[in-house]
């Protein structure tokens, strides 16, 4: 882990900076570029095209244990925790597809109130009229709600 970090990063920082950091030594770190794939990594990497090619054709929805299935019915023979592992390392993640529910129903007797204001917001006095205004946003985080 720590040499592919120096391997990230040897554009920016001298590679004998970060072997220092990291406590690692730079002839290490070289035997380690030259050293062959083993053959879990090579593995690893046939099973990310399959995992990403099961997360493309599901349009981005399915999590790890429907890609874990799909795989299986292809005849790919994986745990499923090794199938969360590889889909983690690519980034892949399920969406969540919520359906959509009416929360609130108009009641067709009901007389909507009077306008009685006919958008006339000055006062003379205080205490004469009462307006409010609330704002609901939509973030990434939940309801923001922004009050005048």
């Amino acid at each position: 882990m720590k040499f592919a970090l120096i391997f990230a990063w040897k554009a920016t920082w001298p590679v004998r900076s970060m072997a220092r950091v990291l406590d690692v030594s730079k002839s290490g770190y070289y035997a380690w570029l030259r050293r062959p794939e083993t053959e879990r990594e090579a593995s690893d990497g046939r099973l990310a095209v399959a995992v990403a090619d099961a997360h493309a054709e599901s349009r981005g929805t399915y999590g790890s244990p429907r890609v874990h299935a799909e795989l299986r019915a292809r005849g790919t023979r994986v745990s499923r925790k090794r199938s969360i592992r590889v889909m983690r390392a690519q980034g892949l993640r399920g969406r969540i597809v919520r359906k959509w529910t009416k929360t609130t129903e108009a009641d067709p007797k009901a007389v909507p109130a009077p306008n009685l204001l006919d958008r006339d917001f000055t006062a003379l006095k205080a205490n004469e009229r009462w307006v409010g205004d609330v704002t609901y946003l939509r973030t990434p985080a939940g309801w923001c709600i922004w009050q005048q």
